[in-house]
């Protein structure tokens, strides 16, 4: 009977040994992954339990705080895109400016783990303060933003591009009125008739300003606080492409190449990576553009 023993004996331990090899496997694979979701839950930075305007409400304080776009009375915010002060409310529930997420939460997770900016899409390189009409072209592919270097002074900014031709004579304003002053029981709130400065453009006023006005205009900041320049540049991507490949739109001759992502780290880590997202966002497209698909969906939350 020993005899019989040992050998399965001898046995169990070779699949033991083998069992914990392939633990150590992948454990290394997973260390990465591990990484991350131990800085994310330090950060606090996991993706709230619900959406709810409620649950949200901190954060979006907390993002107007960063960008520096509430008046110290708290009656208008600022909107980074048409660079002007929007009142506060148009009427209960209804925000002119929202926290507006750069890629959004219909896009894939796999892509925004991509990005490199941990769990949650609620983060501050990923949201900025965008009038509500703007917000809905912006989610549309209507709209994008790029980020750009001044070759002369070496000054980074973000331009504006207004992609569908269509857009460009329509009222800011009267888009957003036209979306969200339908059967309201209380008093509606319009934007004051006086002129404000826009850079860029000079003097404006709220309710004449135009899409096509914010053509290759500048995003306007009111502080230090700056979007994450990949988080534009992968929106645009998709944005450019399907106006090219499935709208049939003129962009201008407008091109992204892949050092527009806008990696801060130069190591060669982050040159594999930003390869690695640009061809899966051309792949992706190339699918899109296959089947005939591309329309994006658009959220309908207070904020996107």
């Amino acid at each position: 009977m020993v005899s019989g023993v040992l050998p399965c004996v001898a046995g169990a331990m070779r699949v033991e040994q083998f069992v914990d090899a392939i633990d150590q496997v992948l454990d290394r694979k997973l260390e990465p992954l591990k990484t991350l979701v131990v800085a994310s839950y330090n950060n606090q930075h996991w993706a709230p339990a619900s959406s709810t305007s409620s649950v949200r409400q901190p954060f979006r304080c907390e993002v107007f705080s960063a960008y520096n776009a509430v008046k110290d009375d708290s009656s208008a915010t600022w909107c980074v895109v048409t660079g002007m002060w929007w009142p506060a409310m148009a009427a209960t529930g209804v925000p002119y400016v929202r926290t507006a997420h750069i890629i959004g939460r219909s896009v894939p997770e796999s892509d925004w783990v991509d990005m490199q900016s941990g769990c949650s899409r609620d983060v501050l390189e990923n949201v900025v303060p965008m009038m509500a009409s703007v917000e809905v072209a912006f989610d549309t592919h209507r709209v994008c933003v790029l980020p750009t270097m001044d070759d002369a002074t070496g000054v980074e900014s973000f331009v504006i591009y207004i992609l569908d031709p269509a857009l460009k004579d329509e009222l800011v304003y009267a888009d957003f009125s036209g979306r969200y002053n339908k059967g309201l029981p209380q008093q509606w709130t319009a934007p004051p008739p006086t002129v404000q400065e826009r850079a860029g453009l000079g003097e404006v006023q709220a309710t004449t300003l135009t899409f096509g006005q914010l053509d290759r205009q500048r995003l306007v900041f009111r502080g230090e606080q700056l979007p994450a320049k990949r988080c534009f540049t992968a929106h645009a991507l998709w944005a450019v492409g399907r106006a090219k490949q499935l709208r049939g739109w003129d962009t201008k001759g407008l091109e992204i190449t892949a050092d527009h992502i806008g990696w801060q780290s130069p190591t060669m880590e982050a040159q594999l990576r930003k390869t690695a997202i640009w061809a899966a966002m051309q792949q992706q497209l190339h699918l899109e553009a296959d089947s005939g698909s591309g329309g994006a969906s658009v959220e309908t939350e207070a904020d996107g």
